[in-house]
């Protein structure tokens, strides 16, 4: 049953709906509910959709049919080039005096011959021809009619389904009120997982779209999701759960999503990161991998619309893209810690031995995505040696040396970031490959990319980072533990431009929220990306009893020192960076120094020495947002979910 309600309706007087450019008409007395909350998840989700389709799905197809155009072109010049060569070979060998008749069969033998081998390479060139999406909990039918309806260039076929009969004969005569072709829309009566695997395993049909939209969690309906969708296909996945997600029951959280939910000021964005952890840990049971277009927190729900693919060595990649959190129970402190990350192995030329698998070019040495001018450096000095194979012994004693070689885990002192930061005041382009980051800080370039999909990567384990240790740096407090997430970003840069395209054009005619639309848009615009997890500006120094500074104040003041420094699309007051947690705890020191508090003794983090110099809170034009709005109030008072449908029958699915 999706979040618009399913159940019996005999009997009940019916009210029209209408949303977009589709009327239904629903039962008055909650049995199948329609909830206006939701269209801007709606509107939202047809948007998206269509970004999709032309912006990734079409232009995929394009490229594959204009591959296959080419290969098939030169494999036609290749044969009638190697006809005529053996026809003149043929011609050249054969005898003056023999009969004419012979040639002539040979040349029909020959034509024969060529038609077969051209049967044979007959292939269809692909064509888009349009999204065939299906929604498995559909209910009344409204979000797989507006797909339908609202959709016609870059959707071919709508699939609805939902457990509760009285819903499905409800889809079905929406349908026909709203002049759906029954050749365009199907509806089913069955159970959502079933539907699903059947469509996979039996049918041998997958869907380029699946939409759901469930009443609750959707984790009892991921497993089979990621299987039934295409590959290359779109996920776009609602959960509603925000009392699971958002931490009052963290063992349940743990038990549907795989991860522990935690209280704190990042509470929906660790939310976001289960439910993209949940989706990425069952498509990698079936060697596929999940790029996210674009995920949300939005009012009570999150959204999140993800491409999944085939790809076994992407599949691989999901322990680096994992983490689990330490959070202080006291202050704002926290350290995100990778599940895994990899090697690299190092350019020609550096030198010819075995590599930890036994083969290659050169020795392995441990890099990851973040390769700093020390790393080069040290890399030079190895060519003047010759490399010799490394024992199980050295291999031991180099997985000891995790925090030192991998900037992910970057164990160096404060000292060093300091004098980082003082170079960085007068040109921060300069040394933000040298800059020491924050544990969980994400950052991939294509060259990684590359190596990775050619198996030139090796994956290790982490280890624990120094500055962590068993307590609270700042505070002296413990750690409560959350995740494991995904920590990947939420977002693609490419896909928002897609999107915002979209929203220029305004081709989609139901859509009524374009103003919200575009404030979330505009919102993950300036998010920062590749930083998992944010600070709440107004609790890291009220905390501490000190006057919260400005957000440009402190954004300016990391980005002097040359970090990130962005904000959460759902939360005006959060700080996002890629500043290891003891740089942020400078910054908070520094300001302390310039507005003192009446009595520092009461908070140890103020107490400490601040080993981050030339920290200005002057301001930057840099730091600036744009003057476009991103944090709209809600439409009308008491907005929520509203209550689920009054029918037994269709519960959780």
């Amino acid at each position: 049953m999706s979040a618009e309600g399913g159940g019996k309706g005999q009997g009940a007087k019916k009210k029209s709906v209408t949303e977009g450019m589709v009327t239904l008409e629903v039962p008055g007395d909650n049995t199948l509910f329609y909830n206006p909350a939701q269209v801007f998840n709606r509107d939202l989700t047809l948007l998206v959709t269509r970004a999709y389709a032309l912006s990734i799905r079409k232009k995929e197809i394009e490229d594959k049919a204009a591959r296959m155009s080419a290969r098939l072109q030169s494999s036609q010049t290749e044969g009638e080039g190697g006809k005529r060569q053996k026809m003149e070979s043929s011609s050249s060998s054969s005898s003056p005096a023999a009969p004419s008749g012979g040639d002539e069969e040979a040349d029909g033998s020959a034509d024969a011959e060529t038609g077969k081998e051209k049967e044979k390479r007959t292939v269809t060139i692909p064509k888009f021809e349009g999204l065939d999406v299906l929604e498995p909990l559909s209910a009344t039918g409204l979000r797989a009619l507006r797909y339908a309806v609202e959709l016609p260039d870059v959707v071919r076929h709508v699939t609805a389904n939902d457990l509760d009969s009285e819903a499905t004969e409800a889809a079905r005569e929406n349908a026909k009120k709203n002049g759906v072709p029954e050749g365009k829309f199907t509806v089913h009566n069955m159970d959502a997982v079933g539907l699903m695997c059947l469509s996979k395993w039996r049918d041998k049909k997958s869907f380029d779209v699946i939409d759901l939209d469930p009443y609750g969690s959707c984790s009892p309906f991921l497993d089979s999701a990621v299987q039934a969708v295409a590959d290359g296909g779109l996920l776009g996945v609602t959960s509603t759960d925000m009392i699971v997600l958002g931490a009052n029951t963290p063992e349940i959280g743990f038990q549907k999503y795989g991860g522990t939910p935690l209280k704190a000021g990042y509470t929906h964005e660790l939310a976001v990161r289960l439910v993209l952890y949940a989706i990425a840990q069952s498509a990698a049971r079936y060697r596929r991998a999940i790029e996210p277009l674009f995920c949300v927190s939005v009012d009570f729900y999150i959204r999140v619309f993800v491409v999944v693919r085939e790809s076994p060595s992407e599949s691989r990649r999901i322990s680096s893209r994992s983490a689990e959190v330490l959070q202080c129970i006291t202050c704002d402190s926290f350290h995100v810690l990778p599940l895994g990350y990899w090697r690299l192995p190092v350019k020609e030329g550096e030198g010819e031995g075995e590599t930890q698998e036994g083969k290659g070019k050169g020795k392995k040495r441990e890099r990851t995505a973040e390769e700093g001018e020390a790393e080069t450096a040290e890399g030079s000095k190895k060519e003047t040696k010759k490399p010799k194979k490394q024992s199980e012994e050295e291999e031991e004693a180099e997985d000891g040396k995790e925090k030192e070689t991998a900037p992910q885990q970057s164990s160096s002192s404060s000292s060093a970031s300091a004098s980082s930061s003082s170079s960085s005041s007068s040109s921060s382009s300069s040394t933000t490959s040298s800059l020491r980051r924050a544990p969980g800080v994400l950052d991939e370039t294509e060259e990684d990319r590359e190596l990775h999909k050619k198996n030139k990567l090796k994956f290790k384990q982490p280890s624990f980072p120094q500055e962590c240790g068993g307590c609270c740096q700042e505070c002296g407090d413990r750690y409560r533990i959350g995740g494991p997430f995904w920590r990947g970003p939420l977002f693609s840069a490419p896909f928002l431009d897609a999107l915002g395209e979209e929203l220029e054009s305004r081709e989609v005619q139901g859509v009524s929220s374009w103003d919200r639309v575009g404030a979330v848009l505009e919102g993950a615009r300036e998010e920062a990306q590749d930083v998992p997890l944010f600070y709440k500006l107004s609790g890291l120094f009220s905390r501490h009893k000190l006057s919260t500074p400005s957000q440009k104040a402190v954004r300016s003041a990391l980005i002097r020192l040359g970090y990130k420094a962005g904000h959460f699309h759902r939360e005006p007051d959060s700080l996002k960076t890629d500043a290891p947690n003891d740089v942020v705890f400078d910054v908070v020191r520094a300001w302390a120094a310039l507005h003192p508090p009446k009595d520092t003794s009461k908070f140890p983090a103020l107490q400490k020495e601040c080993k981050t110099p030339n920290i200005s809170f002057d301001l930057l034009p840099e730091a600036e947002r744009s003057g476009k709005a991103k944090f709209l109030p809600n439409p009308e008072k008491n907005w929520g979910p509203g209550s689920r449908a009054k029918s037994g029958k269709g519960k959780g699915r």
